[in-house]
């Protein structure tokens, strides 16, 4: 169970982490395909030396079928997509009862708290602001996707990315 800590934006939730495979497959769901590679960029610079499995999805239909389909251990999901946006792909992915349990970052373009609670309430367990991918946005994959005390391992390389249909 997430809750939701004292600051209203960095750091806001604090969830257990994943455990970690030797593949990690993330879900950049975005009808931007410019956020979607932005996003790629900055997680694959941050997992380095690891292999992670990108699946993209251009709209919240595709999103939702990607969640139910595929073993993701990280969502990211834009709040405004078309077929329907970010709290309904979470809403209608929780509503189904999957036995999979994604960790789930609602993207947005600004930190209206009326979002963020949607989201939590939706089953969200984070969101970051498009704008503000720094340390912070940084810190928060690293702790999802890397092991602790993470060090560059030579027989975890490479990354790819499909599209999710």
């Amino acid at each position: 169970m997430c809750h939701l800590s004292p600051q209203p934006i960095v750091g806001a939730f604090t969830c257990p982490v994943p455990e970690h495979s030797s593949m990690t497959t993330v879900l950049l769901a975005d009808d931007s395909a410019i956020v979607r590679k932005l996003l790629r960029r900055k997680i694959s610079a941050i997992t380095q030396g690891y292999q992670v499995d990108f699946l993209e999805a251009s709209d919240g239909a595709q999103a939702l079928q990607a969640l139910l389909d595929e073993d993701i251990d990280l969502a990211l999901i834009d709040y405004n997509m078309p077929e329907f946006n970010g709290v309904e792909v979470i809403t209608r992915f929780k509503a189904a009862q999957s036995d999979r349990n994604p960790y789930l970052f609602m993207v947005t373009t600004e930190a209206s708290s009326s979002i963020v609670m949607a989201a939590v309430k939706a089953g969200a367990h984070n969101y970051i602001v498009k704008n503000n991918l720094d340390d912070a946005f940084a810190k928060k994959i690293s702790a999802l996707l890397l092991p602790e005390g993470a060090h560059k391992d030579k027989d975890k390389v490479g990354s790819s990315s499909h599209s999710a249909s």
